[in-house]
């Protein structure tokens, strides 16, 4: 984007503004001259390109270009050689004609002292300032302290005292007193602003009483009126081609952000719904986003007008903004930071806390029970398998929340999820034991028989379920496993002589893959397999056994024989491998996994959790519950998603994949990408938000737990910081 450098104008090319570029630095006396009739001889020795648009040079400057007009069939204006920008401070004080003969969009408004409005009029300090080029009408002259410049809309509500005559020069008598049409586009802005069309005044040509100089006079004159084929160059200075137009459908279903000064522009024309008189801002009213206007006209008369609809105790802005946060997964630290350096008004803390317990969080719950008592029907009197894990809001140990989730191995479908609180157990690490005992419980009630359940090697819940659920054939988690034996075989390869068995690591864990899903489901030829590794790595690929005598992978080539850093039997390395592999509990646990469950879904499951729920961030129980359903809302309706193709092209029909660079494995690796997730859900949520506020919902029963996990009562704050002990002497 290019923009004017005159100070004051927003001109650019992203706007569509014709614009013209400064001389370079190489032609100084003419760059010193352009530069000096715009005061921006500060950028006299910038080597970047710099412009000044077309507002800033008289009519006639311009020259018609009768190559384009003739060659591409419309008119074009050009500079003449040697033209200069003169015009400054166009469009501050009193209203100008544009370079191509329109009225600039500056609202102008007559006014007294006793009756100061809402404007974006320049400083007091420029308001004296005049130019030959810049002429006014002394019918829309006022005194400066008249002009508020003040943006902050917290005026206070001010006595209008008797105005005051004051001599001006006679008006033209017009042949109609008739107000002037309001265009298509002013009228959609109007009922986009929900504004009385009625009580909007908007200034055009006959409006504004000016007189223009000499030399703009004749231009007028000879480009206007002698030559009647003259049009601007609209195509030259229309909106960004970025820009898209709107139905008043659309615009009613859409949001915009407005400036202060662009919102006093439009502000400033407002005339009274009953005498037509032009009304004054006496106060405004924020409330989180919305702003309210109160107005009054010279004949006393109120009304007022809100940026936003309110229903109930909230305008539907703050609704909306405070469930696009929740929903979306975001914190409130956040989004303040963001608005505060946007500069837009945003919810006080107490605001958006109330409006999620008293309507987001009833949603939401609402959200999630009507979904998951669909999943249950479907699943009412069937038999599954499914995966369970545990996680917690907190790296450690000292967790105050557990979250336990159980997923359908089949379709990875989430069908219910517990978060406990530390309290309700005699301390962390019992939390994923009882998340798993409600969740199981609560199948149960709906008639749903658990066969297979996949989990991590947590002692408690093995215990568990061997008591409490015998019928369940418990199975461990391949990867959890896996990873386990990895961490060992590493710190053992980490001691001295035992250097040559990093190289089999990877070897090792792929083992433990391929041994599980060859297995059959026969525990004995699962062990077999495990334990052949001891002499594969010798380079021996015939050994005694009951199921299991020798390699499967056939006779070996020389020359990966050759290649192969083999391992001495009874070396230290060995020893380290054996020790390992045939661990008693190890061995134990891998009669476990002969049906082959893996719970990566659930993984990445946990995964998107971070997404609603980061673990530095503390939540209620209420913010965990509700950030759990929309989580599960959010995999539910994603999940199983096909992968994504080539849509276009030559390579069209192509399935897509990313790589990246795997720190594990040194190496960069392919990853499938898939489709767009689907958020209709939310959509519908949004919708809702409104809803809830007219039905006055109510927070959502919920287990009276104590909001502080002490299980000592507090002392008072002063004894507290008392006691504090810093190392530092601080």
């Amino acid at each position: 984007m290019t923009k004017c450098i005159v100070a004051g104008c927003s001109s650019s090319t992203t706007k569509g503004d014709k614009v013209h570029n400064v001389p370079s630095v190489r032609k100084k006396a003419d760059r010193k001259t352009w530069l000096s009739n715009v005061n921006r001889l500060d950028l006299m020795c910038k080597p970047q390109k710099i412009v000044v648009c077309n507002k800033h040079f008289h009519r006639k400057c311009y020259q018609k270009n009768l190559r384009v007009e003739y060659m591409e069939g419309k008119i074009q204006y050009d500079l003449v050689p040697g033209s200069v920008p003169t015009i400054v401070q166009r469009g501050k004080m009193g209203p100008s004609r544009d370079v191509l003969g329109d009225v600039t969009n500056t609202v102008l408004h007559r006014t007294s002292p006793a009756h100061p409005v809402v404007s974006s009029a320049v400083p007091r300090k420029h308001a004296e300032t005049q130019t030959e080029d810049q002429p006014v009408d002394s019918s829309t002259q006022c005194d400066p302290a008249s002009i508020s410049i003040d943006h902050s809309y917290t005026c206070p509500k001010m006595y209008s005292p008797p105005r005051p005559k004051m001599s001006t020069p006679a008006r033209p008598k017009m042949s109609s007193p008739a107000r002037p049409k309001m265009s298509t586009q002013s009228r959609k802005l109007c009922e986009l602003l929900q504004l009385d069309i009625s009580s909007v005044h908007l200034l055009d040509s006959t409006d504004l009483e000016f007189e223009l100089t000499s030399d703009e006079s004749e231009m007028c004159v000879d480009d206007e009126k002698c030559d009647p084929t003259f049009e601007p160059a609209t195509e030259e200075i229309t909106s960004s081609s970025s820009g898209s137009s709107l139905s008043v459908e659309d615009l009613n279903e859409s949001s915009f952000i407005v400036y202060g000064q662009c919102l006093n522009e439009l502000l400033a024309g407002v005339r009274c719904i009953k005498c037509d008189k032009q009304c004054m801002i006496t106060n405004t009213y924020m409330k989180g986003s919305s702003l309210t206007v109160y107005f009054q006209c010279s004949n006393f008369h109120d009304f007022q007008w809100s940026t936003q609809q309110s229903s109930g105790r909230f305008p539907h802005g703050n609704l909306q903004i405070a469930a696009a946060a929740l929903f979306s997964g975001q914190n409130y630290s956040v989004l303040t930071q963001f608005a505060a350096l946007l500069g837009l008004r945003f919810l006080h803390r107490t605001s958006y806390n109330a409006i999620q317990s008293s309507h987001l969080f009833r949603l939401v719950n609402d959200a999630w029970n009507s979904h998951q008592s669909e999943l249950l029907e479907t699943y009412k009197g069937k038999i599954v398998c499914l995966a369970g894990d545990g996680r917690c809001d907190s790296p450690g140990f000292s967790a105050k929340y557990g979250t336990y989730t159980v997923m359908d191995i089949q379709t990875n479908v989430i069908l219910g999820f517990h978060v406990t609180q530390c309290t309700e157990t005699s301390s962390s690490v019992h939390m994923e034991k009882h998340g798993l005992e409600k969740c199981l419980g609560h199948l149960q009630d709906n008639e749903i028989t658990v066969d297979v359940l996949a989990t991590d090697r947590h002692v408690q819940i093995r215990k568990y379920l061997t008591d409490k659920w015998p019928d369940i054939n418990h199975q461990f988690d391949v990867w959890h496993l896996a990873k386990s034996v990895g961490k060992k075989l590493s710190k053992k390869s980490k001691q001295k002589g035992c250097e040559r068995l990093s190289t089999w690591i990877k070897s090792v864990v792929n083992h433990l893959w391929w041994c599980c899903a060859t297995c059959d489901g026969n525990g004995d030829v699962l062990v077999e397999k495990w334990l052949s590794i001891v002499h594969h790595v010798c380079n021996r690929h015939v050994f005694p056994g009951h199921h299991v005598t020798e390699c499967c992978h056939g006779r070996l080539e020389p020359t990966v024989e050759r290649k192969t850093k083999w391992l001495k039997m009874q070396s230290p390395e060995h020893q380290a491998l054996t020790n390992v592999v045939t661990n008693k509990l190890l061995v134990k646990d891998i009669r476990q996994l002969t049906l082959f469950c893996h719970t990566g879904a659930l993984e990445s499951y946990h995964a998107l959790l971070l997404k609603y729920m980061p673990k530095r961030i503390h939540y209620s129980l209420e913010g965990m519950i509700a950030r759990t359903q929309l989580a599960a809302l959010d995999h539910n309706h994603n999940v199983n998603r096909a992968q994504a193709t080539v849509k276009t092209g030559s390579r069209k029909g192509e399935k897509r994949f990313r790589t990246e660079f795997s720190k594990l494995s040194k190496s960069w690796i392919a990853k499938k990408m898939y489709e767009k997730k689907s958020y209709e859900y939310l959509e519908i949520l949004m919708e809702k938000t409104l809803e809830t506020e007219k039905l006055n919902c109510t927070r959502p029963n919920r287990r009276s737990l104590p909001p502080n996990i002490s299980r000592n009562e507090k002392p008072r704050k002063e004894i507290i910081v008392q006691g504090r002990v810093s190392r530092f002497g601080k």
